[in-house]
């Protein structure tokens, strides 16, 4: 058996460091991307903390247009007589009610 060429040792050892260096980035990179703490994980929480941000700033301005209109309701009675006639058909007593069919 004749020993390998000093050269071609060295080609080996280069390969082999390239294989173990290429496996351990691998797994490093799929440790960065996809781990519990990896970017993927990362973007999507981020995503759904934007959706939730939103959504939270939709609720909270349908409670402000609540609010608003509790303390309208409360104070103004032309409001509450403008629902009470669009809403509900109420007429004051002694009114005449026209109604004009649509076509």
């Amino acid at each position: 058996m004749s020993q390998p060429s000093i050269p071609k040792q060295k080609k080996e050892i280069k390969r082999n460091r390239l294989i173990v260096g290429s496996v351990i980035g691998i797994l490093f990179a799929g440790f960065v991307l996809f781990s519990e703490y990896g970017l993927w994980t990362r973007f999507r929480l981020e995503f759904k903390k934007r959706a939730l941000e939103e959504e939270v700033q939709a609720s909270q301005k349908q409670q402000d247009s609540l609010v608003r209109m509790i303390r309208v309701l409360k104070t103004d009675t032309l409001e509450i007589e403008r629902i009470a006639r669009e809403e509900y058909g109420m007429v004051k007593p002694g009114e005449k009610v026209y109604i004009v069919p649509e076509k």
